[in-house]
This record gives structure tokens, sequence and C-alpha cells, in this order.
């Protein structure tokens, strides 16, 4: 299957101190099985996943997956942002 890519990343962090853009489904799946911070589980995560891989098959749309993506990070405590990174503005 190919990825499919969000149309903004979804900010995370992992506690390795830097801020890690998830920009695609493939991406959000491996966090969410090989990243996940332990303990860290439970329904929203597993419906993130559940999500994913329904995308990725073409049976939910790329963002509905995007945003249980984003849930999952909220609830487990390393979600920054989901706007996407702001340039400086013009001064």
């Amino acid at each position: 299957m190919k990825d499919k890519s969000f149309d903004t990343p979804v900010i995370i962090d992992l506690d390795s101190g830097d801020d890690r853009e998830v920009g695609s489904i493939r991406e959000a799946l491996s966090v969410l099985a090989d990243e996940w911070p332990m303990g860290k589980g439970g329904p929203v995560h597993e419906e993130a996943k559940q999500s994913c891989e329904a995308a990725l098959a073409g049976r939910m749309p790329v963002e509905r997956a995007r945003d249980a993506f984003s849930a999952a990070a909220w609830e487990a405590g390393v979600f920054i942002s989901d706007i996407g990174r702001m340039s400086a503005s013009p001064g």
C-alpha cells in the first residue's frame, strides 16, 4: 500500500528533547507501534492505529486518521502542535 501524507504534520515530543514532525500515515503507524511511550497506550492509542491502518487501505480519509493520531498524542502527553510551524512574519 502506498503511503499517504498529512496536509499538515503533527508535531510531537517523544522525550528526546527534539520536536518530531509526523507527516504521513506510515510514519504515524511506526511511531504508534515502535516509539510510543511505555504505559501510554489505551483505547485512544488503539483507535489511532486502527484509523491509520484504515486510511492506508483507503477505507478512511487521511485527515481523519491524522486527527486520531493527534488525539492519541494529546492523551499520551507528547502532543506539541498540529497546525504546522509558522514561518517568521515579514518585518
